[in-house]
């Protein structure tokens, strides 16, 4: 009973999410790509287009990464860094800090074993304090799953996101407590990630 309501409630977050996504998509935002990452140029491009977040006016960009297949949409005011291994680092000191990497499910696992594994691993730093176990959530058409910690005075939310081939994409979103509000923006942000093909 427990399956079939989770399958229910997956499935009315991905319709909705993908309503969202439609709607989303259908705004012209400017297109920002990683020379490193997609092998092109990296052209500034003046945001024209604004969209309104609480009353205030945010310029979004659009990042693609067509190594790892995923594009999101992104504030002007923080950073985007190409880490080692083809890692996205986006943040803003102090504030946001998100990491995005694609790793491989192991043999014999899948992706809920792989998280449950991450998370007994994690158990052995004392400073790890689970918050909320793993559930599913929509991100862009994709039921991911996530779970949270507190971790050295940090808010820490990890969403891991399947992919083809046996591979997935895992985001570190981690907050300082003292700046809570800031999680939301950094979830905008996740939030608007999408497959590419």
């Amino acid at each position: 009973m427990n399956f079939i309501f989770i399958v229910l409630i997956s499935t009315l977050i991905t319709i909705f999410a993908g309503t969202q996504v439609i709607i989303s998509n259908s705004i012209n935002i400017p297109h920002f790509s990683s020379p490193t990452v997609s092998k092109s140029s990296v052209l500034n491009i003046q945001n024209n287009q604004t969209l309104s977040v609480e009353k205030k006016e945010i310029d979004w960009q659009l990042f693609e990464n067509n190594f790892h297949g995923y594009k999101l949409k992104h504030y002007n005011d923080v950073s985007l860094k190409n880490t080692r291994g083809g890692d996205i680092l986006i943040e803003r000191p102090n504030s946001i800090y998100i990491l995005i990497s694609q790793k491989s499910i192991s043999k014999n696992y899948d992706l809920t074993k792989t998280i449950e594994s991450d998370i007994f691993t994690k158990t052995n730093n004392k400073s790890f304090l689970l918050l909320n176990n793993i559930s599913p959530i929509s991100i862009g058409l994709v039921t991911a799953q996530t779970f949270s910690s507190q971790e050295n005075n940090e808010l820490i939310s990890y969403y891991y996101i399947p992919q083809k081939n046996n591979k997935y994409l895992l985001i570190k979103n981690k907050t300082p407590l003292s700046r809570e509000e800031e999680y939301l923006r950094s979830e905008d942000i996740i939030f608007s990630i999408e497959l590419t093909p």
